[in-house]
């Protein structure tokens, strides 16, 4: 019986970050799916089968913050990245619900190791340094 990875979607308004994710993601032995706003996942319900999200905090029309925290309590995980690098940044990330905080630019192992305990569900919420 074949287990299938796990889906992660990334939602960011910078096509080259998504297609760097994507590229990353599948590397890594996920399966991801990129969109470049929350409407546009929200319009194929897209965040239901995902086994993780990694949302842009601020992006163009409805921020990744307040988009996912309005989802019920049993959505998937969410890892959120930001080019702020401000402690209200991280503040909001987490106040959303969001299991890490990573600004950008980052260290792809430590993107991937914060995807895998989100799906895990281990070790504390964090935010990045």
């Amino acid at each position: 019986m074949d287990i299938e990875a796990p889906l992660i979607v990334v939602v960011d308004d910078d096509a080259s970050m998504s297609q760097a994710l994507h590229r990353l993601l599948t590397v890594a032995g996920f399966r991801a799916r990129t969109y470049g706003s929350v409407e546009a996942l929200a319009a194929v319900d897209g965040d239901r089968a995902a086994d993780c999200l990694v949302l842009d905090l601020h992006l163009g029309g409805q921020g990744g913050a307040s988009w996912y925290a309005s989802l019920p309590a049993s959505r998937p995980p969410a890892v959120f990245i930001s080019a702020r690098h401000d402690p209200l940044s991280r503040r909001t990330a987490l106040q959303a619900g969001g299991h890490a905080f990573i600004p950008k630019p980052f260290d792809g192992t430590h993107f991937l190791d914060s995807i895998a305990r989100a799906i895990d569900g281990r070790g504390p919420r964090t935010a990045a340094p």
